[in-house]
């Protein structure tokens, strides 16, 4: 059986639940999950693992995150995104817009701020997704939550393109912030392209769209201890009874012939242990 962590560069127009089927073809298995969801317009970095080391999903996505974003002003949309328009009848006509005050503002909510999720995401509300909620008109009611926003970097403005690169954390919608740039220079805008670039050690730039990238762990887990264990530990694994290991590392992974066998994360808001017995 193979543990795998990898990234597949995700196409445009593709959900990430179809960009998994090539990942589960390769592996030949179909226990394989994805870190962190990208929209279907959206592409990029889309993290993932299979079988063993699936239980790190839940830890991968709290990384930082890279994205590269266009905005688009003089026009809106009610997903905050191309959904809703007619790219061909953009007319790209110049427009007033004050950069300077755009990143007053970027300067301001670093490193963190209250965001209000967009009405067309994925939040749930008694058991129902908001998106679905929006698509019927219906109030989704929900509420801001404190989100990282750690930097960011103005790539490009062709007025009335921006094109900014910025690193945030956990839960931060991109699209959020575009409605509240929006918002700040009364000015109509949405979210014309979003590339995922990075989501911590994983990364779109040495490779093409569509294109499946495995990762040692040893690349995602850099700090983690790597320990090489006795026959008499691995037998003791197969009865559940985990290794004695002499560390005291968040992440421990355990090897017995070249093979992962067990590994261990304890963190203040993620601990998990797994055995590895084929």
């Amino acid at each position: 059986m193979q543990h795998k962590l990898g990234m597949i560069n995700k196409g445009y127009g593709v959900s990430s639940f179809k960009a998994l089927s090539d990942v589960k073809k390769s592996l030949s298995t179909k226990k394989v999950g994805h870190m962190g969801t990208l929209d279907p317009l959206a592409t990029g970095c889309l993290p993932f693992a299979s079988n063993g080391l699936t239980p790190l999903i839940e830890f991968i996505p709290k990384l930082p995150k890279v994205y590269e974003v266009e905005i688009y002003f003089g026009e809106s949309s009610p997903s905050i995104d191309a959904e809703f328009v007619d790219l061909e009848s953009l007319t790209f006509e110049k427009l007033k817009i004050d950069i300077q005050k755009v990143e007053n503002y970027l300067d301001s909510i670093i490193p963190s701020y209250k965001q209000m999720p967009p009405d067309f995401s994925a939040k749930k509300i008694n058991g129902k997704r908001a998106y679905d909620l929006a698509r019927k008109g219906i109030e989704t009611n929900l509420k801001p939550k404190l989100v990282d926003f750690y930097e960011y970097k103005i790539l490009s403005f062709e007025n009335p393109v921006l094109k900014l690169q910025i690193s945030c954390g956990e839960g931060f919608y991109v699209r959020s912030l575009v409605r509240d740039i929006s918002r700040l220079l009364n000015i109509e805008a949405f979210m014309y392209s979003l590339d995922r670039i990075s989501v911590g050690s994983f990364n779109i730039l040495d490779s093409k769209r569509g294109e499946i990238v495995y990762y040692d762990l040893k690349k995602v887990f850099p700090d983690a201890d790597f320990i090489d264990i006795s026959l008499d530990e691995f037998e003791k694994l197969q009865y559940g009874i985990a290794p004695n290991l002499d560390s005291d590392n968040e992440f421990i992974f355990a090897y017995f012939n070249d093979s992962l066998v067990y590994y261990s994360v304890n963190l203040l808001d993620f601990k998990k242990q797994k055995f590895l017995i084929n």
